[in-house]
């Protein structure tokens, strides 16, 4: 597969995991690798997506406040739902 330069990846994501290993392989939409690299994304991710990830600086609190306004919130992420979900439980909580 083709290796990149680090500054090659702010024009490789931003779109979705599929789209970012179709544009870093040169891959056509429907090639079977983006299956594969899919799967293999999905089973490493599940068990790995708190590692390297936080809340941004500040956020907690300002959740504890809206919260306590009772201000209705919503999760809004390019992540797929399953993964939003569980970083949701990861670092707030379940609610």
């Amino acid at each position: 597969h083709p290796t990149h330069a680090l500054e090659a990846y702010q024009t490789l994501v931003g779109d979705g995991v599929r789209i970012l290993f179709e544009r870093a392989l040169g891959a056509e939409s429907n090639d079977p690798r983006l299956d594969e690299c899919m799967s293999l994304f999905n089973q490493v991710y599940a068990h790995r997506c708190t590692e390297l990830s936080q809340p941004y600086p500040g956020i907690v609190p300002l959740l504890e406040k809206l919260q306590q306004a009772r201000i209705r919130m919503a999760v809004l992420s390019n992540k797929p739902d399953r993964f939003t979900k569980q970083l949701v439980s990861h670092y707030f909580g379940e609610s």
